[in-house]
């Protein structure tokens, strides 16, 4: 029996060798962070891009990561075709899109007409190409019933051909009988035999091949909906309406593209490409037999519907949808050619490193296939097989798919409403220009990117202007991402977005635009620069290009993700927990140079910690300069510690411009030196450097540190009065005291008319009211209430106190409240404490317990603030004074609202100075 410590000693021994084992840790990797990094792992010797200029294909399947945002930008813009480095690329040249057909038909609305009903654009155009595509299935069926025939006939001549052959045989064999033993027959003689043998077995084997076939063909008739005078509607529509032809030019053009995609990834030979092409009239029915060559060639991928699926339904009544299926047959079509292409050039490179071999069908081994018929390792289907020795490898050529249950989809839910009310908003727009631009030119390794070129590309995006995002788009680049979303989700639902989107659904998505463009800025801006660089290294137009594409790219692709079900769990549950994630491995990839040889490791490591340097020292004179600005000491560590202040040219002076530092790096080279500067200059405490220090470790952690489910969180919260994101009660101690519905004097109207209209009586202070709006739709729940916060004071005629410019809707956002400050919340921190000291003696003393006493007592630290709690307490009521002043100002409806706002700011600055001498009060006493 092993004893306690034998057992500790043997976990602490497995977790250092777990740690020790490079193939867990990559595991761990492939897990949490990038299905990629075995395969990184593998090729990590190799230059990211070769010297044909094809990427590495680790680095090629993170732009196949990217894959749903190339099809949806193909699907609005063009064909797709493969590019010189090995990715898939939207052609430039060839403008035929699905998109573009769309308005064509909804420009015919009631121009087609079917028995007396005029039909809408869309149903018109599917009608009749739906009875096209029938009549080209029957003329094939015709071909192949008439080919039946024949191959019937050919096999009773291949079966007479046997039979003459055995007739042969025995002739030879009664011979043979004559001359003497089978033993002593000639090698000649022995051969004969054996070829009229092999000679019958093929003949039988062909004509049963034949005859199988032959059958299969004599009874084709797949088409069980359209007939003759269907097809002569068809046709005549196409004389009355001949905008028509010019809509299935469009889907000739597309197909013709897909065909060709198809080809150039080895999904397709020549002779099947040219067997395609026949069908002019070709349109997905993926509900019947007729697709079934479709789906065959495209086996290994993510079917539209499966081989097996199809085989159940030879010819079907059923209704289809033909735009839903020309857009699903699209879309799966890229994908099964992306990741046809991936596999390809991945077991090339593979092979060449001694990472994979290659093999054949027989193969129990084999554990990686892909369509190649081409390669001299193909078999009679065109498929290669390999084998990929390392699992972490393997792992990246699966696209995992999980589904969700029913409260992990209301999870989702919560985490997707919670998101979109985060990125609709300005404010976000506008951090998102600043931030990425800083992160970027620390981790993108394409030199110095400023909010400033981000900010001039954003205008030159929503202008639509800029070729560069144009380009970035049709690379797959930019483009709407949303991590609960994987590509097998998104087949899916390609194609069953609303013919008639809602008023507030166009809303939405006009406002989205807004976010996309802010976060395709900064990509663009690093592309510009990668490319001028690129190009005066010597680089061709088309390598300069690739380069700056993946340099763009990969400044933070969000498209990558581990492969682990918890993981995908945790981001169905938690909002941007998969961003943080990516976020931070940027930057560790920045830092470690992880998976580059070692020539790009050492020039990437050199940018990082050279622009990392240059931003911790700045950190450095930044602090130093702003050690004796009083209005700077006065505020909240949390605001200097997130952001860089500068003093605010408008206003009446005491308040900053805020400039919000950007997520891991800003933490690691502003806040900790700017941190440690004010702890030297007798700015701060250490336990108020220490808790900037945690502050900041958990809010750069993906989830916060606290891996709370978005559904439950905000309640959870407002349940024990504590914000997690900021670190402090919901209803400050001061609040605490008064009655419910009071509690909350910043708060929104609506949450104080909410409260008293009864959510007061179940704890849900107008504080609480906000929080949990907020936390539920984030800046798009502020925005909601301001408005209805504003139309309840014009119903009741309530006329509000002027606003300092600070607190203008989204200036807010970038200024420094003056009348904030931290002396505030230290007050009625050193108030709780001594307050609970308070009360612990005096219960002591009430039970007359003397040596609970004289222990309490022992303790200085609850002996000091034994002694002052008087003192703070006098402040605390003068503190109240000044509020209940501040609360008549602000409901005063005599007064002018500008002279309110004066002396309400008089009142807010008398408030802090109050507070303040707590902390002098603190020091006295040697707490401090």
């Amino acid at each position: 029996v092993k004893t306690g410590g034998e057992k500790i000693r043997q976990t602490v021994q497995a977790i250092n060798d777990n740690i020790n084992n490079n193939d867990y840790m990559t595991g761990l990797r492939v897990q949490w962070f990038d299905k990629n990094s075995g395969l990184t792992k593998v090729l990590s010797s190799e230059p990211v891009f070769d010297m044909n200029g094809q990427l590495r294909a680790d680095m090629l399947l993170r732009t196949q990561d990217q894959m749903i945002n190339l099809i949806r930008n193909g699907l609005q813009t063009g064909t797709i075709v493969v590019n010189s480095d090995g990715s898939l690329v939207i052609d430039p040249n060839q403008k035929a899109n699905l998109a573009e057909s769309l308005v064509m038909a909804d420009k015919l609305d009631g121009r087609v007409v079917l028995d007396g009903k005029a039909l809408s654009g869309r149903d018109g155009v599917a009608e009749v190409a739906r009875i096209l595509r029938g009549e080209e299935i029957i003329n094939e069926d015709i071909e192949r019933r008439a080919k039946g025939v024949e191959q019937l006939a050919e096999a009773k001549k291949y079966i007479k051909s046997a039979r003459e052959i055995q007739k042969q045989l025995d002739e030879l064999y009664a011979a043979l009988q004559k001359k003497g033993p089978a033993k002593d027959r000639t090698q000649d003689e022995k051969n004969a035999v054996a070829e009229l043998i092999k000679m019958k077995a093929d003949s039988i084997k062909y004509a049963k091949y034949l005859r199988k076939q032959g059958y299969e063909n004599k009874k084709m008739n797949r088409e069980l909906q359209v007939t003759p005078e269907k097809i002569t509607w068809a046709k005549g529509q196409l004389k009355k309406v001949p905008e028509l032809e010019s809509i299935f030019k469009v889907w000739r053009d597309v197909n013709e593209g897909l065909i060709q995609l198809r080809l150039d990834t080895g999904l397709l030979t020549e002779e099947q490409a040219a067997a395609f092409r026949k069908n002019k009239s070709y349109v997905p029915l993926y509900k019947s037999a007729e697709d079934m060559e479709v789906a065959d060639s495209i086996k290994y991928g993510t079917g539209t519907k499966s081989v097996e699926q199809l085989k159940k339904i030879r010819g079907s009544f059923a209704t289809r949808n033909i735009w839903e299926n020309l857009n699903k047959h699209y879309a799966s079509t890229v994908s099964h050619a992306y990741q046809n292409q991936t596999r390809k050039i991945a077991t090339e490179q593979l092979v060449a490193v001694g990472g994979a071999e290659i093999s054949d069908s027989k193969d129990s081994r084999v554990n990686l296939r892909y369509r190649d018929p081409t390669s001299e390792f193909a078999d009679e289907r065109g498929i290669v097989h390999a084998i990929v020795q390392n699992p972490n490898a393997l792992a990246a050529f699966q696209m995992m798919h999980y589904e969700l249950g029913p409260i992990m989809k209301a999870f989702s839910y919560s985490t997707k409403v919670l998101r979109a009310g985060a990125l609709i908003n300005p404010i976000y727009w506008v951090r998102q220009l600043i931030r990425d631009p800083i992160h970027a030119t620390l981790v993108a390794n394409s030199g110095i990117v400023t909010p400033f070129h981000a900010a001039r590309d954003y205008i030159q995006i929503l202008t639509n202007n800029s070729e560069e995002a144009k380009l970035l788009a049709r690379r797959g680049v930019i483009g709407p991402v949303d991590a609960t979303i994987d590509i097998h989700e998104f087949l899916n639902q390609v194609g069953k977005e609303k013919t008639s989107p809602s008023v507030m659904g166009n809303m939405l998505h006009k406002v989205m635009k807004f976010h996309e463009a802010s976060d395709a800025a900064t990509r663009v801006s690093i592309y510009k620069k990668a490319y001028a660089s690129a190009k005066s290294n010597g680089m061709s137009d088309a390598m300069a290009e690739n380069f700056a594409v993946h340099k763009s790219r990969e400044s933070i692709n969000f498209s990558v993700r581990g492969n682990s079900e918890v993981l995908n769990s945790i981001r169905h549950m938690i909002p941007f927990f998969s961003a943080a994630m990516t976020s931070l491995d940027t930057v560790y990839r920045a830092a470690t140079g992880y998976g580059l040889n070692e020539k790009e490791k050492a020039e990437a490591q050199r940018m990082f910690y050279s622009m990392a340097s240059m931003m911790a020292i700045s950190s450095l004179v930044y602090a130093f300069m702003y050690h004796d600005d009083e209005d700077y000491n006065k505020l909240p560590d949390y605001v200097k510690d997130n952001n860089w202040l500068i003093p605010n040219p408008v206003g009446e002076g005491h308040s900053f411009v805020k400039i919000p530092i950007p997520f891991e790096v800003g933490f690691l080279f502003k806040t900790i030196p700017e941190a440690s500067t004010r702890y030297l200059m007798g700015n701060s405490t250490g336990q108020e450097v220490l808790k900037s220090y945690i502050s900041g470790v958990i809010h750069n952690l993906p989830g916060g540190g606290i891996p709370i489910p978005q559904a439950g969180k905000p309640i959870l919260e407002t349940i024990t009065n504590y914000s997690f994101f900021t670190g402090r009660p919901i209803e400050s101690i001061g609040d605490l005291r008064l009655p419910v519905e009071m509690r909350g004097r910043n708060a929104s109207e609506f949450a104080k008319t909410a409260s008293e209209a009864g959510l007061g009586s179940i704890g849900l202070s107008p504080s609480k009211i906000d929080y949990l709006t907020q936390g539920y739709v984030a800046e798009l729940g502020t925005f909601t209430t301001g408005l209805v916060s504003s139309a309840i004071d014009q119903a009741k005629g309530i006329v509000r106190p002027e606003k300092n410019i600070e607190k203008y809707p989204v200036l807010k956002a970038f200024m420094t409240d003056p009348n904030s400050s931290k002396a505030i919340a230290d007050f009625y921190d050193l108030q709780h404490n001594a307050s609970q000291v308070v009360t612990a003696f005096n219960e002591m003393k009430a039970t007359g317990n003397v040596e609970k006493v004289k222990e309490f007592l022992s303790d200085d630290e609850k002996k000091k603030l034994l002694s002052i709690e008087p003192a703070l307490r006098n402040i605390s009521e003068n503190m109240t004074a000044i509020r209940r002043q501040i609360t008549y100002y602000k409901d005063n409806q005599t007064l002018d609202p500008e002279e309110r706002r004066v002396r309400i700011n008089n009142l807010e600055r008398q408030y802090d100075q109050v507070a303040s001498y707590s902390k002098k009060i603190a020091q006295s006493a040697g707490l401090m």
